[in-house]
């Protein structure tokens, strides 16, 4: 019995041709699949079932390129997205040679991307700016913000920043650098007019009672007494941290005969 005559697509394309996957047939563009979607001309004259280490190597050529262009591996393309966590969830089945090509890419890294993480990144930074805008710089943050700063200077010590990001960053004046805080001890005082504040009333506590154990139940300036309590603990912070550190604070507080160990709370205030 002959076979019947038709159109040269009488018999149909595999139907099932994901992003990654090409065509054997001589297709032209424009021609139709099954599935109605048309093939585009890179997809054609190509091999419909490339070897496993084929089709490996082309999908880590497009995770190579994204990498190169962006320094990291966060693509909003699901099907490479969900190639990369692949390789990591599967690692033990992978080559020595596979392996080395992954890690010069850092898949181990990669988070995948979120839509929900960009749209997080995206209110901290415009709460940044308008705290900025308010306060006129970014000394007295949330402690919400305070952590999210912490996990993006993390990110940047890791190698894992996106370059876009830590511009954004950079442009409000805070640094991912390890390096930038003090370690000579002044990191401690956040707000240095604040302390500067508390110190004076701190010498009018000292020149009416002559010494400065301020009481913590002191009704008359709660306040201090917290402040006087905080310079206690900072201290003893500052000592586990390195006993040589001597800053300029703790000289400040010495030359008033400031006590960082208090063994009695004076019950009477002379």
């Amino acid at each position: 019995m002959a076979k019947p005559m038709g159109d040269k697509h009488q018999y149909p394309i595999p139907a099932i041709l994901s992003r990654g996957d090409t065509c054997s047939h001589n297709v032209d563009e424009g021609d139709e699949t099954t599935m109605g979607s048309k093939v585009p001309r890179s997809r054609c004259n190509k091999l419909v079932n490339p070897s496993k280490e084929e089709e490996w190597n082309a999908n880590f050529d497009k995770a190579k390129r994204f990498h190169k262009a962006n320094g990291h591996l966060s693509t909003q393309n699901k099907t490479l997205n969900q190639w990369i966590t692949y390789q990591r969830l599967h690692a033990k089945k992978l080559s020595d040679k596979q392996l080395n090509l992954l890690d010069s890419i850092g898949y181990k890294d990669a988070g995948g991307f979120r839509k929900c993480d960009e749209e997080t990144w995206a209110d901290k930074l415009s709460l940044l700016k308008r705290i900025r805008n308010t306060q006129g710089d970014l000394k007295r943050l949330p402690g919400h913000l305070t952590a999210w700063i912490s996990k993006q200077r993390l990110k940047a010590r890791n190698g894992t920043f996106e370059p876009k990001k830590r511009v954004q960053l950079e442009d409000l004046g805070i640094s991912l650098s390890s390096n930038n805080r003090k370690k000579d001890g002044t990191h401690m005082i956040r707000d240095m007019p604040r302390w500067n504040s508390q110190y004076e009333n701190l010498k009018r506590f000292r020149d009416i009672h002559g010494h400065c154990n301020v009481p913590k139940r002191y009704s008359e300036d709660k306040s201090l007494a917290a402040w006087v309590s905080a310079q206690r603990r900072k201290y003893k912070q500052l000592k586990e941290l390195d006993a040589s550190l001597n800053p300029e604070w703790v000289k400040c507080l010495e030359s008033i005969d400031f006590e960082w160990t208090c063994k009695q709370e004076r019950s009477q205030i002379r």
